[in-house]
């Protein structure tokens, strides 16, 4: 998945934001990406705005891959934002693999970003990092 993140770190928050098409490959780049990042810390919430992705390429097989290899530790809290059915499908899929993982206390499945933010304990505007 193209895409590109930004660590908020008096939010205690990572935000990515990705486009077509979703891959494996690129899915497992980015986590690694984020992982290596000096600012990054496992506790930090994430919130992945999915709204520009309307291509999914992968299997459910993959999908539990990822899941399982999260760098996010169980104490994060993880919010997706999508607009088609087909990717809120997918976040739900991902959703039980990561429960299944024992990687996930809670996550959300939003179509609204303000909703997402909400639910995540984030007010205000997000300021450009």
């Amino acid at each position: 998945m193209p895409c590109r993140y930004t660590i908020y770190k008096n939010r205690r928050l990572v935000v990515t934001i990705g486009w077509d098409p979703f891959t494996f490959a690129e899915g497992l780049a980015h986590e690694d990406q984020i992982s290596l990042d000096p600012d990054f810390d496992p506790t930090y919430d994430h919130l992945i705005d999915a709204t520009l992705v309307t291509r999914a390429a992968l299997t459910g097989s993959e999908l539990a891959s990822l899941a399982s290899r999260t760098k996010f530790s169980r104490q994060s809290r993880r919010a997706i934002i999508v607009t088609s059915t087909v990717l809120f499908g997918l976040g739900r899929m991902f959703e039980t693999y990561l429960q299944l993982s024992g990687s996930a206390e809670s996550m959300g499945i939003f179509k609204e970003r303000d909703q997402a933010l909400q639910w995540l304990g984030i007010e205000g505007k997000l300021e450009s990092a």
